[in-house]
């Protein structure tokens, strides 16, 4: 009797381990988040027609983590979306863009899940302006890896004047044409009158220079430090 009990069990522990899961992948399923959203922010001006982006802090997004369900519009004060602006996507970059739908305008919000951005304009016409860039200077020193300050002159900025949509990093190139190195920042504040980068991996030079949207508005030449 005690062998028939004992053939059993082993019988009975051999299957469960054949179909058992894994650890690794019931740990790795269905893992969601509620982001912190960076942008918009109180500044922001959105102009209806016009293109546009919400950010958020990716580094906290876990390995794993399913799509974003939805990323919605809300009036302020309402509590049902006017809109979907993004549908099932990828949290990962940080950053999704979309064009900014038809609505009233007006004061508004953003959510994605339980996160809310700070209350933001969306306007019928958005002013179109890049100021220029006060540092990077001529005689400014960077160090690959560190965060540094870009700042610009935003004493002339204008009302309802739209978000920067990105600040590159150029070198010089052969001819009169810059060589694009990489994206520093996007979906930039131009009420802020600044903000913080991270140098990128780079060669060290002295024929380094940033772009603020366009390429009328360049900084002076600056050099990176390995």
């Amino acid at each position: 009797m005690r062998s028939f009990i004992t053939t059993f069990l082993t019988g009975v522990l051999a299957i469960t381990s054949t179909y058992a899961f894994p650890i690794s992948e019931l740990t790795t399923r269905d893992v969601t988040v509620a982001p912190a959203i960076i942008s918009p922010v109180s500044e922001t001006v959105w102009g209806i027609g016009k293109q546009a982006a919400v950010s958020w802090d990716s580094a906290k997004v876990p390995k794993g983590a399913d799509p974003f369900a939805a990323l919605e519009l809300f009036a302020t004060g309402g509590t049902t979306a006017v809109a979907q602006l993004a549908t099932n996507f990828n949290p990962t970059p940080g950053i999704v863009t979309f064009v900014v739908p038809q609505v009233s305008p007006g004061a508004y919000i953003v959510k994605i899940g339980d996160s809310a951005s700070p209350q933001f304009q969306i306007v019928t016409e958005t002013v179109q302006f890049l100021p220029d860039i006060a540092d990077p200077a001529k005689d400014t020193t960077w160090k690959v890896g560190k965060t540094v300050t870009v700042t610009w002159d935003k004493s002339s900025v204008p009302q309802n004047t739209a978000t920067i949509p990105y600040l590159d990093l150029f070198t010089d190139g052969y001819g009169s044409s810059p060589l694009f190195v990489a994206r520093l920042a996007r979906n930039i504040n131009v009420y802020a009158g600044s903000v913080e980068v991270k140098v990128p991996e780079v060669r060290a030079g002295s024929s380094y220079l940033i772009m603020l949207g366009g390429y009328t508005h360049r900084s002076n030449h600056f050099t990176i430090e390995a």
